[in-house]
């Protein structure tokens, strides 16, 4: 039986239809279940007349139910949407207006609440970070599974920013098995697959080739489907909603996603909702919002109506079901903030009254969308009237708002996960204002700046920085371009350039906390760590509940020796968010690392990993932990342990390749290529690391090229400055490194590799003394830095202190079991100092650890020729040596020998 509803006035026979029984009341209260779909366009589902999109279980439910035609959403933004559906409230009124920036304060009631008073059972299962329960929809649900990180079928522990609709509907499933025959309830199923990126699971990925959107679609309604088949899901006491809490533009208008328009491709979404006793086959055309379903959901349950639906915005619509028609000049709103908060853009404001609809925007809109549904002929000029009655509905809108204490701060990993699902996080702290700007006039920005993000996260910043720029020539005070612009900067080591560009970022947003934030760790990147301090308590002073902030003060102090406040910081910190991967990372580094509690801060950056692999900094401060204690391989596994798993940044294939030329190993060379490739920016230490392999290899101009180019890298910070003295030293330009590391010993006292290189340039000079006060003093810095223990010895033997000198090559090849170079010098020691056999054995254990050391072999070479009298064995390893390196100088003295033993 189908009944039709218009949306501007009913036919004489619709008026006349007899009104439909529904015998629910207080003794006989319906469950509800209800099914948000996430991103979900209504004209992409079968029972809107789409055929080439399987939704079999929707169709069923509307075959059964009721359609509606025409619901709107309150806002094209997933939390401001579903806020509107669980309070009944337009977002000026619940005051969520943004994804992430928002929260619902608990004063405002929600329709679980209510139902939770009157003794339902109640539970929600979300699949997005975006409605986690630090956003205030989980008042009064019993049960409300957010736990979006187990989402990865087979590993628990895995974090990801969306939980597939199969995960979720197995813990929903789960959950009505615990119910009781008898027990009332109210279920909140929440889907999200359609959210770009639109990637369904087989079969429908080939069900749907180059159709991501429609295949999700799909696969999301054979996972309702499983839903409704459970045997409580579709009995004669539950009431079954799908809705959709906003569309997807798919590049209608310019946009290509969602959040910053207000046309009906985002704003038009399904509406589904079967009752028991209604007859199923009905489609209504009269326009209704999301903020209708509390009060129709208060009305069948035969709650508290007249208190409750008097405060809320939304309609009942059980008077549709019983042949009665809603009010024709009834207005429905929606808005959108999302350009405001991100860019500083004019919020747009929606209006529509029947067929009619009007936008407020810089420049107006008005729509006849029975004649013209895909809103492409603007007719504001021509009905001025219409214009001015409907912007003055929008004007009262913006009177009406109300956000005061519901913004929460974005801490960094937030961010991070907005971003990997298409947002900008927007700056909650951002004055209320009018924006500049037209977002309809304003998309090619948007879609430049989220081109942006996408580089600088991938590692190519010198597009980022072009694209920034240019977007910039549009919207010169736009904050996230100039805040993106100064990152790239950064990350290309223009660091006075991005000084530049953040101070100018916090002179167009001195309201802005996350500014000078970014404006601080610009000026620490400089190594101006008090003037760094001054600007992030500039940002604290903005917003004091801002935990990046905070974490990054810590950093500050810590650098500055003030570790004593930095701990205690932490030690609050992780007391107020114990949850927080950042929280929990900056307390590892900063007490547990710092203090030498190694073990605990191994097991916390362990936990960080389990929960997320792809935490790049915490794989860098574990391989930097073992590697710093003489743990070389194990930092070695880690670093590979972090690609493994995705963690692919080039500061880990860096470091990786760093250590793999530390212990001359085979794969050294092609690491250390593949890094510079992966780098950004030219970066000294590894072409420091390069020419010294290629050194060893007897390819001296090759050599020679990488130390030039170490040369003449940028400063980018204290660990590149001192790889460019290493190459002016190798350069043979000594002078100009040691000016170098005097320089970073002034200003960076604690940075052992600076003291490391004095005591080897000091060596070389044949300055003992000097060798070995530097030797201790890298020592003092990094106790088991195997390098400086082995200068030390080297400094000395050639002071005359043998047994001091031999006690310190031992303990060098003690602190990293694979390092040869200690043991080479010790046998050379042992050596000259007559002792034949023990020299012998320490070079054939430089063998073990190198077997094609040139110097090993010409050892034992002229140690067998002579005092130990083996002339077959001489000759093999002088033969050895020449084969290790034809071009070596000990190679020409090994021809001499072997002449010799001829």
């Amino acid at each position: 039986m189908l009944y039709l509803i218009c949306w501007v006035a009913c036919s004489p026979r619709d008026a006349e239809r007899p009104e439909l029984a529904l015998d629910f009341d207080a003794t006989n209260r319906p469950s509800v279940l209800l099914i948000t779909l996430d991103t979900t366009r209504a004209d992409h589902l079968e029972p809107y007349g789409v055929e080439d999109v399987e939704t079999p279980a929707l169709s069923r439910l509307a075959a059964e139910g009721v359609v509606f035609e025409h619901a709107m959403a309150t806002s094209p933004v997933t939390a401001p949407a579903h806020a509107s559906l669980l309070t009944g409230l337009y977002p000026p009124h619940h005051g969520v207006r943004n994804n992430s920036t928002h929260y619902l304060p608990e004063e405002i009631p929600t329709l679980a609440e209510w139902l939770s008073e009157a003794g339902y059972r109640t539970a929600a299962f979300v699949s997005t970070v975006i409605l986690e329960a630090r956003y205030g929809l989980d008042q009064g649900f019993g049960v409300y599974d957010d736990e979006i990180r187990s989402a990865v079928a087979g590993d628990e522990r895995r974090m990801t920013v969306e939980r597939p609709a199969g995960a979720t509907t197995d813990r929903a499933l789960a959950w009505l098995d615990t119910l009781g025959s008898n027990e009332s309830f109210f279920l909140w199923v929440h889907y999200y697959d359609p959210h770009i990126p639109y990637s369904p699971p087989s079969p429908w990925a080939e069900r749907y080739p180059n159709r991501g959107y429609d295949g999700e679609i799909a696969y999301t309604d054979s996972q309702i489907a499983r839903l409704l088949q459970h045997p409580r899901a579709m009995t004669d006491d539950v009431i079954v909603m799908a809705i959709g809490d906003h569309g997807e533009s798919l590049g209608e208008h310019g946009e290509k996603t969602h959040g910053l328009l207000v046309y009906e491709s985002t704003i038009r979404v399904p509406w589904i909702l079967r009752i028991p006793g209604l007859p199923g086959g009905l489609h209504i055309e009269s326009p209704i919002s999301q903020v209708d379903m509390v009060p129709t959901i208060v009305e069948l349950a035969a709650l508290d109506t007249k208190s409750k639906l008097e405060a809320l915005d939304g309609q009942s619509l059980v008077p549709l079901f019983r042949g009665h028609d809603l009010s024709r000049r009834r207005l429905l709103f929606a808005e959108t903030e999302v350009p405001f908060f991100a860019y500083g853009w004019s919020p747009l404001r929606s209006v529509r009254e029947g067929a009619v609809k009007f936008i407020d925007a810089p420049v107006p809109e008005l729509y006849d969308l029975e004649r013209d549904p895909a809103e492409l002929s603007n007719l504001a000029a021509e009905r001025s009237r219409d214009v001015q009655r409907l912007a003055a509905e929008a004007e009262a809108w913006t009177e009406r708002r109300d956000d005061t204490g519901s913004t929460v701060s974005v801490d960094l990993e937030t961010a991070e996960m907005l971003r990997a699902l298409g947002y900008s996080a927007g700056d909650p702290g951002r004055p209320e204002g009018e924006g500049r700007g037209n977002p309809v006039e304003l998309m090619p920005v948007h879609d430049e700046l989220q081109r942006v993000r996408e580089l600088l996260v991938s590692g190519q910043p010198r597009e980022a920085v072009s694209r920034a720029q240019g977007a910039l020539t549009i919207d010169p005070e736009n904050l996230a371009a100039l805040q993106d612009l100064s990152r790239g900067f950064a990350l290309l080591g223009r660091l006075d350039e991005a000084a530049e560009v953040a101070a100018k970022a916090s002179a167009v947003a001195p309201w802005s906390a996350q500014a000078a934030m970014v404006e601080a760790d610009v000026e620490f990147q400089r190594g101006r760590y008090l003037r760094a301090l001054e600007i992030i308590d500039r940002a604290l002073e903005l917003d004091e509940r801002f935990v990046e902030a905070r974490l990054d003060r810590t950093r500050y102090l810590a650098a500055l020796g003030r570790t004593a406040e930095a701990s205690a910081e932490l030690e609050r910190l992780l007391a107020e968010y114990p949850d927080n991967s950042w929280v929990e990372f900056r307390y590892a580094e900063i007490v547990e690392v710092a203090e030498g509690n190694l073990e605990a801060a191994e097991k916390r950056l362990r936990e960080i990993l389990n929960r997320n692999p792809k935490f790049t900094e915490a794989w860098l401060l574990l391989g930097t932990t073992y590697a710093r204690t003489g743990r070389t391989s194990a930092a070695i596994a880690v670093y590979r342990e972090a690609i493994d798993n995705g963690a692919t940044r080039s500061e880990i294939m860096t470091r990786l390749a760093l250590l793999l030329a530390e212990r001359s190993d085979p794969e050294a060379e092609s690491a250390l290529h593949a890094a510079i490739d992966s780098n950004p920016v030219v970066r000294a230490d590894l072409h420091v690391a390069l020419g010294e392999l290629l050194a060893t290899q007897g390819r001296n101009q090759e050599a020679r090229q990488q130390f030039q180019l170490a040369a003449d890298a940028p400063p980018l910070s204290v660990g590149t400055r001192n790889s460019t003295a290493v190459a002016l030293l190798q350069l043979g330009r000594p002078h100009e490194a040691e000016a170098i590391w005097r320089e970073l010993i002034r200003d960076h006292p604690e940075f052992g590799r600076a003291w490391l290189n004095l005591a080897t340039l000091a060596i070389q000079l044949q300055s003992w003394a000097e060798a070995e006060r530097f030797a201790r003093s890298a020592i003092d810095k990094e106790p088991r830095s195997a390098g400086a223990w082995n200068s030390l010895a080297i400094a000395l033997e050639e002071l005359g202190r043998g047994n001091e000198a031999e006690s310190a090559y031992r303990r060098s090849a003690e602190i990293d079991s694979r390092d040869w170079r200690a043991l080479f010098n010790l046998g050379i020691y042992y050596r000259k100092n007559a002792r034949y056999e023990e020299a012998a054995s320490v070079q054939r254990e430089v063998l073990a650890r190198n077997p094609k050391h040139a110097g090993a072999h010409f050892e034992l070479g002229i140690l067998y020729a002579g005092p130990l009298g083996d002339p077959e064995q001489a000759k093999v390893h002088l033969r050895a040596t020449i084969a290790a390196d034809p071009n070596h100088p000990r190679a020409r003295q090994a021809r001499i020998v072997l002449d010799q033993l001829q």
